[in-house]
Order: C-alpha cells, then sequence, then structure tokens
C-alpha cells in the first residue's frame, strides 16, 4: 500500500536555502527549469494521480492525515489506520524548462518522527519519453 498526500507539498518551502547544494550536485538541472519549479510550487494544488501499479494507492486528504496522525502527529495512530503502509509520500508540481525537455520535482518519503528523507530530482525528455536523470537529498530526519 502507498499513501500519498492528495495535494501537492509547497516544495518552495522544502528546498529554500538548498538552491547552491542542488546545482552543485545535480550540474544537469537547468535554471529555467528550476525557477517554473519554484513557481508552480508556492501554493498547495490537487494531485491528479492514474495508479499503473499493482499496488494499492491511497489518497489522503489533509483532514484524513490530521485524523490519522491524531493531533500529536503520533505515527503509532497512523499505522494502525494504514497497517500496510510502508509511510507516507508526498510530492511537488513539475517545473519544465523552457524548451520542454527536462522537469524537476520534489518528493519525500516519512516513515516516522525521525524517519524520512526529501529529494529532488530531474527527468529528461527524450523520443517522446520521461526518463529518470538524477535526485539528490535535500533533507534527512
Amino acid at each position: 500500500m502507498v499513501v500519498i498526500q492528495d495535494s501537492t507539498i509547497i516544495a518552495k518551502d522544502q528546498v529554500e536555502g538548498s538552491e547552491d547544494y542542488v546545482f552543485s550536485n545535480m550540474p544537469k538541472l537547468t535554471k529555467d527549469g528550476f525557477k517554473d519549479f519554484l513557481e508552480k510550487n508556492i501554493q498547495k494544488t490537487p494531485l491528479k494521480i492514474i495508479n499503473q501499479s499493482e499496488k494499492e494507492l491511497v489518497l489522503l486528504t489533509d483532514s484524513a492525515l490530521n485524523s490519522a496522525f491524531g493531533s500529536s502527529g503520533d505515527w503509532y495512530k497512523y499505522y494502525k489506520t494504514f497497517p500496510k503502509s510502508k509511510g507516507l509520500v508526498r510530492i511537488s508540481n513539475l517545473g519544465f524548462s523552457k524548451d520542454g525537455t527536462q522537469a524537476v520535482m520534489f518528493y519525500s518519503y516519512s516513515q516516522a518522527t525521525l524517519t524520512g528523507a526529501g529529494y529532488m530530482a530531474i527527468y529528461t525528455k527524450k523520443d517522446n519519453r520521461w526518463n529518470f536523470e538524477d535526485r539528490v537529498e535535500v533533507w534527512i530526519s
């Protein structure tokens, strides 16, 4: 089971202050793609996901997420609600290079209070297909 927050995260909050680190560790990342990424991630937007996996996919609203964790952010309560889950995934909107050949995104995966990480990833378009190019860890807990 994969549990995903049903709206994008405000990725600017996740990468702010890490720009130099991201660019030095992802030399193929374009500045215009990163700029578009930041502009498209100022506010949350609803996710539209088509599940093409054999895994069960659960999209959680903010209120369902708050309910699953309770007022104290209790992962024990979360896993009682979603016993088949291995954690919680959050993703950003995509940003694109001006020429449309590079996509930039942020995603995080958390399993407990101090067990998680956030990543910037880039994909490149070649022969009308998107291919994973690179990723860099932006934060870890």
